[in-house]
């Protein structure tokens, strides 16, 4: 499931706004701007489905009055999610109205189509309403506390449609280590979950180097790729307390906890969310420039970008240089790409097939709708004036399912996305596979990338190789 826009009433500093997402997102401005409430608002919809009721969300924040935007008086707040899953939208609205001090919720989920009315199915209000029962085709009674979440309360029946936005919220993570809670141990915390401030950062590592030491490896190559510190980490446990040491260059001694530099400790927390922490399928981070010298941010970004195929959003402040940072890694990235993809090029012109350009999803990720509807709008318009393409191809993976399954969901949802000034045709091509040779140029690359030498594959045929990382299957377009 992916998250694709948020929709923000009158949430704190936010009077109307709507955000779109994709892999990676960045939010640069002044102080007070809004950056960390955009933030905030994903937060407060997460805290509400993990306690199952928006009371303590609410209340945590100082009340409903103090919740709402102040440029009028405090009666309701809106916040809407649009996300997709399995080439389904859905659109998931709570509304919080002000009774005084208190508040009640309003909620509904409806699955939105191209060509067609949405389909709701949860609607609540003041902790009355129904939800929709797949199974059954009616809807059930839903009677509960007026700020309780609905979406949970349906959620923990598998006919509702729509119960898998519950567990996809629940698991996202907010992140801001602090240098100050990173050095010390703090007891009483969620053991199975990572702390937003870090304050379980040693028990988590111990945790990890039980179950997983090549995670705890990673996270400390990572740190070290970015800041040059440790060259191992050692979590140790003693009378039910954790901390760790590391090791420098140049030092005798090992480190312990409460030496570690502030910069390299919230990058080692930073690389611990996300690399530790697998679940969760969106991540926040509060300014990862803080504590960061400026040229290690490059490698920071690169990091957010090969580590998974989730959504990250970053909110990062003072100035642009974040911005350029990001425009400067993916540069590299489509340039590489380019330089792996001469080997489809020069296949499609043998066959007399002009290639004006090729673009992939941000970070590698995964080639939805919205995302194939992003790519297009933005290289129609950016060609607008020079030579517009006459047009575009899809080129996908079908990774062991069946092509009507990849490709269904675009060719029944994707023309109705572009719009009319966009005069070009969208064609649709796959491999049963293999579009792994696609990417590679020469043999050594492959070679690289199988951990073996390619034995039957021949990067410049990539339409006839069979599988090469999985049973030796003919590949198809």
């Amino acid at each position: 499931m992916k998250l694709l826009r948020l929709d923000a009433q009158h949430y704190r500093s936010l009077f109307d706004v709507s955000l779109e997402f994709s892999d990676l997102n960045l939010f640069i401005g002044a102080n007070a701007a809004g950056k960390s409430t955009v933030l905030d608002a994903l937060r407060f919809l997460h805290e509400g489905v993990q306690a199952r009721d928006f009371r303590t969300p609410v209340f945590s924040r100082g009340g409903i009055i103090h919740l709402a935007w102040k440029g009028q008086e405090a009666e309701r707040i809106r916040l809407s999610v649009r996300l997709e899953d399995a080439g389904k939208t859905w659109e998931w609205t709570v509304r919080l109205s002000r009774v005084g001090y208190e508040f009640h919720v309003e909620e509904r989920i409806e699955e939105l189509y191209a060509n067609s009315p949405p389909s709701q199915v949860l609607d609540s209000n003041k902790g009355g309403g129904w939800w929709w029962s797949g199974t059954e085709n009616r809807r059930i009674t839903l009677k509960q506390a007026p700020t309780a979440c609905a979406l949970t309360a349906a959620a923990t029946d598998a006919s509702f449609p729509a119960r898998d936005i519950a567990d996809f919220v629940s698991r996202w993570g907010f992140f801001d280590p602090n240098p100050f809670l990173l050095r010390h141990d703090w007891t009483g915390l969620d053991a199975g979950r990572f702390d937003p401030y870090g304050r379980n950062l040693a028990e988590t590592l111990y945790t990890l180097q039980a179950s997983s030491p090549d995670v705890v490896k990673r996270i400390c190559s990572a740190t070290r790729a970015i800041v040059g510190l440790p060259s191992e980490i050692e979590p140790r446990e003693s009378e039910g307390r954790f901390y760790f040491v590391q090791s420098e260059p140049g030092l005798q001694f090992t480190v312990h906890q409460m030496g570690v530099s502030s910069g390299t400790l919230r990058m080692l927390a930073l690389m611990t969310a996300l690399f530790g922490q697998p679940e969760a399928d969106l991540m926040g981070i509060e300014e990862p420039e803080n504590y960061v010298h400026p040229t290690a941010l490059s490698s920071f970004v690169e990091h957010l970008l090969n580590a998974r195929g989730g959504t990250f959003v970053l909110a990062m402040s003072h100035d642009m240089n974040g911005f350029r940072i990001v425009q400067e890694v993916e540069q590299q990235r489509r340039m590489g790409c380019d330089q792996e993809l001469d080997a489809t090029v020069l296949h499609l012109q043998d066959q007399g097939v002009t290639v004006d350009e090729v673009r992939i999803p941000p970070g590698n990720g995964a080639l939805n709708v919205s995302m194939a509807e992003r790519i297009i709008k933005a290289a129609w318009h950016e060609s607008v004036g020079s030579s517009a393409p006459d047009k575009f191809v899809i080129l996908v993976d079908l990774d062991k399912k069946t092509a009507n399954e990849v490709l269904a969901p675009l060719q029944e949802q994707l023309p109705g996305r572009i719009p009319d000034d966009v005069r070009a045709t969208i064609k649709y091509a796959y491999a049963e596979q293999t579009l792994e040779a696609w990417y590679f140029a020469d043999a050594t690359n492959l070679k690289d990338y199988l951990g073996h030498a390619p034995g039957h594959v021949d990067t410049s045929k990539p339409d006839e190789n069979r599988e090469p990382q999985g049973p030796p299957e003919t590949c198809a377009w």
